[in-house]
């Protein structure tokens, strides 16, 4: 994504905010197996805006209501473009992004490709089958004798796997993923430690 579309982006959507952007990815076409609860969407929206962060939602027409949900539980402090963008907006929003919190779906790998800072949120399905593929990843996963089931719905009713990954847990991934990514930036390259060297 280019300087000036990120600029753009900003421009369009965001009032050109110069704050860090959060961007939460809450849906999945698949189906509500796939999909971390709302209200834990918006408890973190509430902890990353704490932190600075400007927090938005994308997705599609049909993620709409839950992008509301989610700005209500955060206390209308959550930007819910669900629905609001065209496919390259969207891909726009999420390269122009600082952070990006999303459940197993086409917009997690398109994070993955732009490797944006990525939490990627699995319930019924694996990361062994559709991981994000960056290095700028972290997978949040509860493991349960009855996961990945790979239903669309959860066959026994308790949806486990995403209503037992907590808001504390993810929280504590965003901290590991954007301290590794920080370290890895300043670590110097062997190419320029053997420069030093001679």
């Amino acid at each position: 994504i280019s300087k000036n579309s990120k600029a753009l982006i900003r421009h369009k959507f965001f009032d050109e905010t110069t704050k860090k952007i959060a961007c939460f990815c809450p849906g999945a076409e698949f189906g509500p197996s796939k999909i971390w609860p709302q209200k834990k969407y918006g408890q973190l929206a509430k902890r990353l805006t704490k932190q600075g962060y400007l927090v938005v939602t994308i997705g599609s027409k049909n993620d709409s209501h839950i992008g509301k949900k989610i700005s209500s539980e955060s206390g209308n402090l959550v930007i819910n473009l669900c629905g609001q963008t065209t496919l390259q907006e969207a891909i726009e929003v999420i390269g122009t992004s600082d952070l990006v919190i999303s459940n197993d779906s086409g917009l997690m790998h398109v994070a993955a490709a732009l490797d944006r800072p990525l939490i990627a949120i699995f319930g019924s399905s694996s990361p062994e089958f559709t991981p994000p593929l960056t290095e700028s990843a972290l997978i949040s996963r509860i493991e349960l004798p009855c996961s990945p089931c790979f239903e669309r719905s959860c066959p026994l009713n308790h949806l486990k796997c995403l209503n037992n990954i907590s808001v504390q847990s993810v929280e504590n991934q965003i901290d590991q993923l954007l301290k590794q990514l920080s370290e890895k930036a300043i670590r110097p390259k062997s190419g320029n430690l053997k420069s030093a060297r001679s």
